[in-house]
């Protein structure tokens, strides 16, 4: 008997097509904050991304994002922020 493969819903088409314009968007807008000066908001952006959607190119993205933030905390002294975003990055 063959198998029977479901077709996509409306609903998962649209989320395809979504989730990649959102998640470009919260890059850009943890980008603005961090060019600001919005160190805190970028972070929690950057964050939400890796955490809620791990195997986006947008998540790599936001992952060199912290990793960067990291070592420009790690040159001017302040370890303990450093190595939380250390922490965050692995």
């Amino acid at each position: 008997m063959p198998e029977i493969q479901e077709t996509p819903s409306a609903e998962q088409e649209r989320e395809e097509v979504l989730t990649p314009l959102i998640l470009g968007r919260l890059l850009k807008v943890a980008r603005g904050f961090e060019d600001e000066g919005n160190t805190h908001q970028a972070i929690g952006l950057y964050t939400k991304i890796l955490q809620e959607y791990p195997g986006s190119k947008e998540a790599e993205e936001a992952r060199l994002s912290l990793f960067n933030l990291a070592e420009k905390y790690l040159h001017e002294g302040n370890t303990y922020h450093a190595l939380a975003l250390y922490d965050k990055v692995v």
